[in-house]
């Protein structure tokens, strides 16, 4: 898998985003974010399977969902090539 940042975090609006790869058969799972914080993920390619808040979600190519990041979560590539996601976080004060 490979992370990479979209746009740097902003002190005034407190959010940042990374766009997310996710090889053939490959997860991410990390580790909770601070307490508070959001996550928004979108799917920009492939399919995938969230956990998250006790949940499975099955993501297709435009779908987005927004979950809390300061509880554990994982997202699995269900496609049969590459899955790319952009995640976008927002924390609160």
């Amino acid at each position: 898998m490979s992370l990479r940042p979209s746009l740097p975090y902003d002190e005034t609006t407190r959010q940042e985003s990374f766009f997310l790869d996710i090889y053939i058969s490959g997860c991410y799972a990390p580790e909770p974010s601070v307490p508070g914080s959001l996550c928004h993920l979108t799917v920009l390619s492939g399919s995938v399977e969230l956990t998250a808040e006790g949940e499975n979600f099955h993501l297709l190519e435009r779908d987005a969902v927004r979950f809390a990041a300061d509880q554990p979560w994982t997202v699995r590539n269900l496609s049969s090539g590459n899955a790319r996601m952009l995640l976008g976080f927002r924390y609160l004060k």
